[in-house]
């Protein structure tokens, strides 16, 4: 398979990280900052690019965006008028969320986002507090 990660920060790191202990090797890194480009490529030994539709017109078979929310959609309208799959962090914006599932639709192309808080040990205690019925009704 081939990966584009946009954005190389520490979620994009992570991505690639986990790719590459997975055996994938065919990873393309974007990120808007070069010295980020730079320490990916040396550390990971993957492929950099300087402008991410050269890598989007290479049809990827999936591409990771792990920027700053501010920017997923911009990335998402880029994936899926290729109809390429894409993972995306948490978006907080219910605007762009809006958007993006539109387009998903619109394309019919798979998208996820990711879900990090449901495996927080925070949010599991809360959820068995709230199912034992140990704090009261939820309003």
């Amino acid at each position: 398979m081939k990966f584009f990660v946009i954005g190389l920060g520490s979620m994009g790191t992570r991505r690639i990280r986990n790719l590459v202990a997975l055996g994938y090797s065919d990873i393309t890194g974007f990120d808007i900052q070069q010295n980020r480009m730079k320490n990916v490529k040396r550390k990971y030994g993957i492929k950099i690019c300087s402008n991410p539709l050269e890598i989007i017109n290479q049809n990827p078979d999936l591409i990771i965006i792990s920027t700053s929310p501010n920017a997923h959609l911009r990335y998402v309208k880029m994936a899926t008028k290729k109809r390429i799959p894409f993972f995306t962090e948490v978006n907080t914006n219910a605007k762009d969320i809006e958007q993006i599932i539109k387009l998903g639709k619109k394309y019919r192309i798979n998208g996820i986002s990711s879900m990090t808080m449901k495996f927080h040990p925070a949010v599991k205690k809360i959820k068995q507090i709230l199912e034992n019925k140990k704090m009261g009704e939820v309003y």
